[in-house]
């Protein structure tokens, strides 16, 4: 059987006059018109869960019910009911309204790493409310929590190292892709992406424990003196 001719491969070469490929998706500014508003609507949402303390249903006439809710206990009040915690979550909603205008505006095409972006700042920004609130509320965060929440942080910094240094291309074809491989760095065996991978998996087992022992300052305290936030 004679090979074919390598131009007949156009899965390896880019589409002319795109700089794209046969076979890859690329998100259109049309996908992140829709992104901006599902992201947002997701994000107010569960800013309402968390302000309302899970009060509020979730189903077809949630927003509906969360403005007529916020005119009555925020907007017509001098103060609303919960002041530290509505500056918080208007903190997270301008932080996440800033990705989105940041992904409309640049429309990144790995967009699976801008969504994990998103998740990463999601998380950090939940932690950081959870510990402001315990502080607020006159909590004690233990000692083993703060090592453990510092041990997270350095380890997610170390894997966001590891993960930023790319060593392949999806979007380029085969042998462009290859020039960017790079000596393996652990063993000889295992280059910057998979370090990317033990990090990343050890410092989400350290945040889970972090945040399983988080609330363990309350094991004494009577299940009607706990705040809820």
């Amino acid at each position: 059987m004679p090979f074919l001719p390598l131009r007949s491969l156009h899965n390896s070469y880019p589409v002319e006059g795109t700089g794209c490929h046969y076979g890859q998706v690329f998100a259109s500014i049309y996908f992140y018109i829709v992104f901006f508003f599902v992201h947002m609507l997701t994000c107010l949402g569960l800013s309402a869960q968390i302000y309302f303390m899970g009060t509020v249903r979730i189903d077809g006439g949630v927003f509906k019910r969360t403005f007529l809710v916020c005119k009555s206990d925020i907007f017509t009040c001098a103060r609303p009911t919960h002041p530290t915690r509505i500056a918080l979550l208007t903190v997270g909603i301008v932080v996440n309204l800033a990705l989105s205008i940041l992904g409309l505006v640049t429309q990144p095409m790995d967009f699976a790493s801008y969504l994990l972006a998103i998740m990463i700042v999601n998380m950090l920004l939940y932690l950081s409310f959870y510990f402001i609130m315990k502080l607020i509320c006159r909590e004690k965060i233990l000692l083993v929590v703060i090592i453990l929440i510092t041990l997270t942080l350095f380890l997610w910094a170390a894997a966001l190292y590891f993960f930023q240094i790319k060593n392949t291309g999806w979007q380029y074809s085969a042998a462009q892709s290859r020039e960017l491989n790079a000596d393996c760095t652990i063993m000889g065996f295992y280059d910057g992406h998979d370090t990317w991978h033990f990090i990343s998996a050890l410092a989400l087992f350290v945040s889970f424990v972090g945040v399983l022992l988080l609330d363990d300052d309350l094991d004494q305290t009577p299940r009607n003196k706990i705040r809820v936030f």
